[in-house]
């Protein structure tokens, strides 16, 4: 009789949460009966996951392994019956090494396989809503399946009325609505993690989430990013970004044109077209350290499906590669300060200066945190980077094999832990998407083969910002000279140990990395 008065009152006490978190959250979806049932359906999700995971760390007899997995397998479920931006929840997750315990990390990373996918009939009143026209008015041919999908919105192929092929991004229905009420129940559900770990700080996910948020549900944001970044590298024909067609899209429905290419880690069909795989590494560095260091205007999503190639041919005749950049959604841009900092930052781990490294740190946010923000930008130990016995920048900066990482993360306590969640509290912001962005590209390097030319063009590309600052600041002569030394020294370093890891690679095969690491 007791257990059935504690069901109940518990039961009870879930559905008045519920119904006080749906009212709260979601006003936008009030007048529709079919979308206020679904923000129902959650809310209580939301609530009983909470309440769950609060029960299970609170009262939970459970070793802890025993206990992650199965706190890990409830949010995940929870995650994936919500949909939408609980998707993106997951997959930031997943993503989020050394904060949280990694049964749920191995866990999230199932939200990175294929989303579900909105049906064509939602599709069409999705495009007919948002452009005011029928869709055979608008296209000669459209595919009713998506050639991809994911948790915003999915891709479908189609033709314009002029014969023109495009591809057609298309927001899921309701998702907009629904997005500002999931993302207040997400809130709820960091500040409940911050009770049931006290000293950890959690809130920044909904923080930055909320950031984001706008930016990803209006298409139009991503047209003007495209279109900015296309005019930044319209001088290098080795670069290509999707023309947009503005009449024909809205802040639901992108219509772009199509580009045909091969996944950046498809390296067999990309040596099948003839192309060196070290000038596709390359380019890709390039591309993305004048995005950081140059133009402070950065791509935030550069998983493979982001990234194609295609070959073409030089003035020469030589097959070189084109790499085109998708899905312009996600942008950071930096503030001057915040590029030259993080200049500094990278300039005192490729030349072992710990001074620059804290003082870096410091202007970031975190100077009581530098070895850890150094630490985090790598992916090596401190006692690596600033290894003087060890000459070879690639022996040093080089990204740890899937062995070491998981002795990292042995190596994790619940100090360090929440060391790191004070440190992605306090920090700029602003950098804080670079760490996703570092992680895709050098894995990707990695698994092309090429793992020194990262740090070789990242170095000249960060040694090029800081001497334009000390340029404008009017340093002296003997300073300019000496960091002219030390970038030409470095730079050389780098250009040697290059020649030799080309020498070495023609005798071994690329490097192939856990495909999981890069979606």
């Amino acid at each position: 009789m007791r257990a059935l008065k504690r069901g109940l009152f518990g039961t009870g006490l879930v559905t008045a949460g519920a119904y006080g978190a749906l009212c709260y959250s979601f006003p936008e979806v009030r007048e529709n009966p079919k979308e206020l049932f679904y923000a129902a359906q959650r809310s209580s999700r939301f609530v009983w996951t909470a309440a769950r995971l609060a029960y299970l760390y609170k009262y939970s007899s459970l070793q802890d392994h025993d206990r992650d997995e199965l706190g890990a397998t409830i949010l995940y479920n929870c995650l994936h019956k919500n949909g939408g931006l609980a998707i993106k929840l997951g997959q930031a997750i997943g993503t989020s090494q050394g904060l949280i315990p990694q049964e749920y990390i191995d866990k999230m990373s199932g939200f990175y396989q294929k989303a579900r996918e909105s049906t064509f009939e939602d599709v069409k009143m999705q495009i007919e809503e948002a452009s005011g026209q029928k869709l055979d008015d608008l296209f000669l041919e459209f595919e009713p399946s998506p050639v991809s999908a994911a948790s915003i919105a999915q891709v479908h192929i189609a033709r314009l009325k002029n014969g023109q092929k495009v591809a057609v991004k298309v927001q899921h229905r309701w998702l907009k609505e629904q997005c500002y009420g999931d993302l207040k129940l997400i809130n709820l559900l960091t500040k409940c993690a911050e009770i049931v770990f006290p000293g950890f700080r959690y809130k920044w996910y909904g923080e930055e989430l909320g950031k984001m948020l706008p930016r990803e549900l209006d298409f139009r944001g991503e047209a003007k990013n495209a279109d900015k970044t296309r005019e930044l590298f319209k001088s290098d024909s080795s670069i290509k970004v999707p023309q947009v067609f503005h009449p024909y899209s809205s802040d639901k429905v992108l219509i772009m044109e199509f580009m045909e290419g091969v996944a950046i880690t498809k390296v067999k069909e990309i040596q099948e077209m003839g192309i060196n795989l070290r000038d596709v590494s390359q380019l890709l560095n390039h591309c993305f350290s004048r995005q950081i260091f140059e133009f402070g205007h950065v791509h935030g999503d550069p998983h493979p499906g982001n990234l194609f190639i295609t070959p073409q041919k030089d003035s020469s005749g030589k097959i070189k590669p084109v790499l085109t950049l998708l899905d312009h959604g996600l942008y950071q841009d930096l503030s001057a300060d915040v590029k030259l900092h993080y200049s500094y930052l990278w300039k005192g781990i490729l030349t072992r200066d710990e001074k620059l490294i804290q003082e870096a740190a410091t202007k970031l946010g975190v100077g009581r945190f530098y070895q850890l923000l150094a630490l985090m930008v790598s992916r090596r130990e401190y006692k690596d980077i600033m290894d003087t016995n060890e000459a070879d920048y690639n022996k040093r900066l080089r990204l740890p094999n899937k062995e070491e990482q998981q002795e990292m993360v042995k190596q994790l306590n619940s100090d360090i832990i929440k060391e790191i969640t004070i440190l992605f509290d306090e920090m700029n912001k602003d950098i804080l998407l670079l760490f996703k962005v570092n992680d895709f590209i050098r894995a990707i390097t990695q698994r092309l083969g090429t793992p020194i030319k990262q740090y070789e063009i990242m170095a000249q590309y960060c040694f090029d910002a800081v001497q334009e600052r000390e340029i404008v600041a009017k340093t002296s002569f003997s300073k300019r000279f000496s960091f002219w030394l030390q970038r030409s020294t470095t730079l050389l370093a780098f250009k040697l140990y290059g020649y030799y890891d080309s020498i070495i690679s023609f005798f071994r095969p690329p490097v192939i990395q856990d495909e999981k690491m890069l979606m």
